[in-house]
């Protein structure tokens, strides 16, 4: 018994004949060869216009999968979950500007695939390490009750702290030591204001 020859298809692109397993059909029903197809994909990855891959109609990545090159497949992938979310973020490092997956944010603060590097998620600028954020809704609610309050804020780390009772001298949790009522730093002051 002699195996029968695999059937051989033309590439719309390049216009090459390749065998069947050496192709992947669209769902329009184009046949595209290997290097074609991940000339699509990549393509799609330029821009987010151009993007999702196309023939008539979007090509399926699960139909293209078989022949996409690691690389293409990584980019296509990277490219979808960015160009899906709402608020996208990208790493406040300007030589960096990575997107950043919505899915690795942790305190709104989000981390650099790339540079490692941390994002605030409100102000998109560096990460303020546990502190408040002027562009979050919820910070600039507990700013504006600080300042009704009369509460002050530790120079150095920029942490709020409420004077409950005592004398003036504060010690932050950063420890650096100030005075509540000038708010300069401890050994200036004395509480001689």
């Amino acid at each position: 018994p002699t195996e029968e020859p695999e059937c051989e298809y033309e590439c719309l692109v390049c216009i090459d004949t390749f065998p069947e397993s050496k192709m992947v059909e669209t769902e329009c029903g184009h046949r595209y060869c290997e290097v074609c197809i991940n000339k699509v994909f990549d393509n799609a990855c330029s821009g987010q216009g151009v993007f999702p891959p196309k023939c008539c109609r979007p090509v399926s990545f699960t139909v293209a999968d078989s022949l996409l090159k690691k690389a293409t497949r990584d980019r296509t992938m990277e490219r979808a979950k960015e160009w899906i979310e709402k608020s996208p973020v990208y790493c406040f490092e300007p030589f960096c500007a990575r997107f950043i997956p919505s899915d690795t944010f942790h305190n709104n603060e989000g981390v650099c695939p790339k540079c490692h590097r941390k994002t605030c998620k409100f102000c998109k600028k560096m990460a303020h390490g546990g502190h408040p954020c002027l562009e979050d809704p919820e910070d600039v609610d507990v700013i504006a009750m600080a300042n009704r309050e009369g509460w002050k804020r530790c120079v150095q780390c920029h942490f709020l702290v409420e004077k409950i009772e005592g004398c003036e001298h504060m010690v932050c949790k950063c420890g650096h030591e100030f005075c509540y009522q000038c708010e300069k730093s401890w050994r200036d002051c004395l509480g001689e204001c």
